[in-house]
């Protein structure tokens, strides 16, 4: 389906910003699926954390404010890092169309989330229990949006099975915990990402699809909020945990 709407995605194009990891989440998940919907020539991309590194955050600031107002989008989605943006450049993107903030982690960033929420149009959570959250506190610019995935990329492959368990994704204390109670009960746990060690510390989009098609068992461990009482009694005796 295409139409005339006019998006401006201002998000990074490479996972954390460097391009040697390949293609960030939200480029893949956001960018990506917008254009399939709206065609590729009706969204534009703002590199945001690019021209940051490169020019510093005035600069970067000043540059997303004129090809806005250049290019004059219906809707600007926004994908927010740490603090690159100005408070006042967000609010005056609202001068050229509707302005929605996409988070990814709002359940563990509570505080960073309920300070620029209130400076966009719309803001996104993909938690159904922080959307009740929002609506007990009265907070009526939320949409529900739960990650989907981009089906040209995630997609079944005729691979051999190779892992009869598989985990994607950072270290974590957490994280670490699980894979050591599993690896307590002889499940071996093959793991991939940064973080960890050993010579499978980072694999590209495409080698996790396959790692995907090639497991009996992939493992989706969350990294946000974690409440198990034999796990909290066990991070007192850790600090990197604690913290």
């Amino acid at each position: 389906m295409k139409n005339n709407i006019k998006a401006l995605a201002v998000l990074m194009q490479y996972d954390y910003g460097v391009k040697e990891r390949g293609p960030s989440f939200e480029f893949v998940n956001i960018y990506l699926p917008l254009c399939d919907i709206l065609g590729k020539e009706n969204v534009l991309l703002f590199d945001f954390y690019d021209e940051y590194k490169k020019n510093g955050k005035e600069a970067m600031n000043k540059k997303l404010l004129r090809f806005a107002s250049s290019e004059k989008p219906d809707i600007s989605i926004v994908c927010l890092f740490e603090n690159e943006f100005y408070e006042k450049t967000i609010l005056e993107l609202k001068n050229y169309g509707k302005t929605l903030a996409y988070f990814f982690d709002d359940p563990w960033r509570r505080d960073y989330v309920m300070k620029w929420l209130k400076h966009f149009d719309y803001f996104t959570t993909s938690d159904y229990y922080m959307l009740r959250q929002y609506e007990l506190e009265n907070i009526q610019n939320v949409i529900f949006c739960p990650f989907g995935f981009n089906a040209s990329i995630y997609h079944k492959k005729e691979l051999p099975l190779k892992y009869d368990v598989s985990f994607v994704g950072g270290f974590s204390p957490y994280r670490k915990w699980i894979i050591e109670k599993l690896k307590k009960e002889g499940v071996k746990v093959n793991i991939f990402g940064r973080g960890w060690g050993g010579e499978n510390n980072w694999i590209s989009m495409e080698q996790m699809v396959d790692v995907f098609n090639q497991s009996a068992v992939n493992l989706n461990l969350s990294n946000g909020i974690y409440w198990d009482p034999n796990y909290l009694f066990t991070a007192l005796k850790s600090i990197k945990a604690l913290k």
